[in-house]
This record gives structure tokens, C-alpha cells and sequence, in this order.
């Protein structure tokens, strides 16, 4: 089986909002030729500080690998405030963010906020992993994410690419 190259700092997702996650993963296995994908049907936070304030929102997500690169679609499941509605409202479903896998989150945001952005989005899981969003919108086409390299993480990270290359292109769906 092929090994998940994780680089710290290098972009390894590009994400998307989307109004359904049917639709898009069905889009996408058929037009862009990824698959197999994981649906998650509602994420669980432990936490989630939206620009400091505890802000839950449910999410319906989609991730795909083709190659090293993951996909992911986030479907809001309530309207209320977030990172993702800032940018539904801003610019419609569409782009959200990058994201890379970090070493130390508390370096990451400390240097991103010296540069002028503002932490955004700080989620904690139930497991223990940790991600964080920085705003840099002004600077880039939409958001950062950071994932904290951790087990849980990782796990994350395996979940789809395994079944990519179990698949191999096929666009069947596993739901978690």
C-alpha cells in the first residue's frame, strides 16, 4: 500500500463550501476522477472558538484524495456564525481554504497573527486533534487551516487515503 507523505507546511488539501455533499462528491468522482470518498454525516468538536467566541456548528464533510492531494467539502448544517459562513456570505459556496499539517500550532498562529492575520477558527476534537483557521483572506484566495500533527490527525488524514487506494478512482462513498 502506498504511504501518506505528510510535509509540514506544504499545502496537502484545498476545500470547498458547498450547499450539498451528495452533489459535489457526485461531481466531482464524475468530472475530476476522485474518489473514493469519505462522507463524514456530522462532525463533533469538543470545541469551536469562532474569533473567540464558542460558535458550535455541525458540518457534513466530504474528503477525497487524488494523488497526495485531499479534497474536502463542507456543508454547514445550521446558518449560524462561522468561517464558513464568513465566506458563503462574502463570495458564495465555492473556495474556503488550504490547509496544511503543522509541527507546533502555537508558532504557526503566533507567526501568522505577527504577519497581520487574525486566528479565525480554533477546533479541538473529542480525540484530541487541533486545528486552526487563519483569516488571510486579504492576501490569498480564502483561508488557512493548520492541522496539528498528532495521531488523531493522522488517523484523519489515513481515513481517506486508504480508501483511495483501496478504490483507486472509483467513486463509491463510505459514510462515517
Amino acid at each position: 500500500m502506498k504511504n501518506l507523505d505528510v510535509k509540514y507546511g506544504s499545502i496537502m488539501q484545498i476545500a470547498y463550501t458547498v450547499p450539498d455533499i451528495e452533489s459535489a462528491v457526485n461531481n466531482f468522482a464524475r468530472q475530476m476522477n476522485i474518489g473514493g470518498w469519505v462522507i463524514i454525516e456530522k462532525t463533533a468538536f469538543a470545541s469551536m472558538l469562532y474569533r473567540g467566541k464558542e460558535s458550535p456548528v455541525p458540518l457534513k464533510v466530504g474528503i477525497a484524495y487524488q494523488g497526495d492531494m485531499m479534497y474536502e467539502f463542507i456543508q454547514p448544517l445550521t446558518s449560524g456564525p462561522s468561517v464558513y459562513k464568513d465566506t458563503i456570505d462574502s463570495t458564495g459556496y465555492g473556495f474556503h481554504h488550504f490547509a496544511v499539517v503543522v509541527e507546533n500550532m502555537d508558532k504557526e498562529i503566533a507567526e501568522y497573527k505577527s504577519r497581520g492575520f487574525e486566528l479565525a477558527l480554533d477546533v479541538r476534537t473529542k480525540e484530541g486533534a487541533r486545528g486552526a483557521y487563519m483569516d488571510t483572506r486579504g492576501k490569498l484566495p480564502g483561508m488557512l487551516e493548520f492541522m496539528e500533527d498528532s495521531a488523531p490527525i493522522r488517523a484523519f488524514l489515513r481515513l481517506a487515503f486508504d480508501v483511495q487506494c483501496e478504490l483507486q478512482g472509483n467513486p463509491n462513498i463510505l459514510r462515517v
